[in-house]
């Protein structure tokens, strides 16, 4: 199935497939989403780091003023609701990265990027977490070439961390799926274009 913007959604086979480090580091928490979509062209050898580089330097740029609507009203009301207080009981994911998993990691295991925290970041597959009182979640971005192009998987998982989360969850999946992950996807297709131009 795909979309307009030519994201195909519920990949979770061929993802499931592909030899990541994520698979075994997150066996027992459910994978909640799969969206894959195709890059053009292999001239570049490109890799994933430099790809989010690319997605932070244009993130404002590219964002469509919904989505940072969206995204504003979100942090708005986590601070009022204490939704983003991290939850001190749930354990960070960084306490099971293997001393090789750090050494291999492009960006340093623990940085930051807005309410995630970077776990590790390989050439062909980065890991972040967020933690709160919502949820929590893992958001994991591989690189797949092939012969003619590349292939970018996005996977969401999700830990339930009290009796909240589910509806949570359920509240949030339709501004998710029909418009946040469009408009990220397609920003991501945009920096891959941008850096194959360089």
């Amino acid at each position: 199935m795909k979309s307009k913007f030519g994201i195909a959604m519920k990949h979770s086979a061929s993802f499931s497939n592909l030899p990541l480090r994520a698979h075994p580091l997150l066996q027992g928490v459910p994978l909640h989403d799969v969206y894959m979509t195709e890059l053009p062209g292999t001239a570049k050898n490109i890799n994933l780091h430099e790809l989010r580089k690319e997605m932070l330097a244009l993130r404002d740029l590219n964002t469509h003023w919904i989505v940072k609507g969206l995204f504003n009203l979100r942090w708005m009301l986590g601070r009022i609701l204490g939704w983003d207080k991290p939850k001190t009981e749930t354990h960070s994911y960084l306490l099971k990265l293997t001393d090789e998993d750090k050494r291999q990691s492009l960006v340093l295991p623990g940085t930051k990027n807005g309410p995630f925290q970077l776990l590790y970041c390989f050439a062909n597959e980065s890991l972040e977490e967020v933690i709160n009182a919502t949820v929590h979640a893992f958001s994991l971005m591989a690189l797949e070439k092939s012969t003619t192009d590349y292939k970018f998987y996005w996977a969401i998982y999700v830990r339930k961390v009290s009796r909240w989360t589910p509806i949570y969850m359920t509240l949030i999946d339709p501004f998710r799926k029909w418009i946040i992950y469009p408009s990220i996807l397609k920003n991501v297709r945009c920096c891959w274009v941008s850096l194959s131009q360089k």
